[in-house]
């Protein structure tokens, strides 16, 4: 299997201080262990790996210049922006809160925050790979090596296999599951012809059926998770007292009340709060209505009962 052994990015492009190291980090640890190869395309060769991977922007593409090592050109595509800019812009919020956060937050905040930055991380990474899809012929990142490098336990790594098909001269495409990956193509075919039919109530057994994509998702399963520690318990006060931040003036419907503030991270586990009252936490505000009465379960989630109902 071929691999990446070389990065170059366009200078023009290179992101603020903070985040250099981040992209350093990344970088090393991408060429230190990667697969990637080129498809074949017609009766053309494909000149042998390792790569050297040039990645810059024109004309608002992102522009792969693949070489080999002695930097003889191997390909070469562009890959539209459009889809990577939500994730590109949550990244930069994302990244902001983080740096901010380090000087600032204990470590439990910390951490949310990164668990969300590594959250858009994957999602990144998915838009490329199926972006690349058809211009590299495999593009691993290492999916079962990425999930044991998180710092979770692992109890079962599964392994789901499935096939796109559809038949020569049509536009629909249809999912065929697969209980293990090397399946022969007469088999292949009357699955793809099974699910055909429970989709159309129509056999069409003289034409020939092609595959699209063929998919592979690995999944690792862990314990249930413990939300209640998703807040540091040790962060949290004996009393509503301890956790009010401040008094706020809010006209509602019935009026305007001197509202008390408090900060979420701080409430009691066990609290019942009567409204009027404001919850501040790190990505929300949460407004307690007069005569509402708000509780917590054993998880940390703050339940609202509207005009004080059960």
């Amino acid at each position: 299997m071929t691999r990446i052994s070389h990065i170059e990015l366009d200078d023009a492009n290179l992101p603020p201080p903070e985040i250099e190291q981040e992209r350093k980090v990344a970088m090393f640890d991408l060429i230190e262990e990667n697969k990637f190869s080129l498809p074949k395309r017609g009766e053309r060769a494909v000149p042998d790996g390792p790569y050297r991977v040039g990645l810059s922007i024109r004309e608002k593409r992102l522009v792969f210049d693949i070489r080999t090592e002695d930097a003889q050109p191997a390909a070469e595509f562009h890959l539209s922006l459009s889809p990577f800019r939500q994730v590109v812009k949550d990244y930069w919020q994302i990244c902001e809160s983080y740096f901010d956060a380090v000087k600032n937050l204990p470590p439990g905040q910390i951490e949310t925050i990164d668990m969300a930055r590594r959250g858009i991380h994957n999602e990144g990474a998915r838009i490329l790979e199926e972006r690349l899809e058809g211009k590299a012929a495999d593009v691993d990142t290492d999916t079962a090596r990425l999930i044991g490098s998180e710092p979770v336990e692992i109890g079962e790594i599964k392994h789901l296999y499935s096939v796109d098909m559809q038949f020569a001269g049509q536009t629909h495409i249809l999912r065929v599951d697969l209980e293990r990956p090397d399946v022969d193509n007469a088999s292949l075919r009357g699955l793809f012809e099974a699910a055909y039919f429970k989709c159309f109530r129509v056999e069409l057994a003289e034409i020939r059926a092609n595959v699209v994509n063929a998919n592979i998702s690995v999944i690792g399963t862990r314990p249930a998770l413990d939300l209640s520690t998703q807040i540091d318990p040790e962060g949290r006060k004996s009393s509503l007292t301890e956790a009010q931040t401040g008094t706020r003036q809010v006209r509602f419907e019935a009026g305007s009340f001197d509202t008390p503030i408090y900060w979420r991270d701080h409430l009691p586990l066990d609290f019942t709060l009567q409204g009027p009252a404001i919850i501040e936490q790190m990505d929300t505000t949460t407004l307690i209505e007069p005569g509402d009465t708000a509780t917590s379960d054993p998880h940390g989630n703050i339940i609202i009962a509207i005009g004080g109902a059960a």
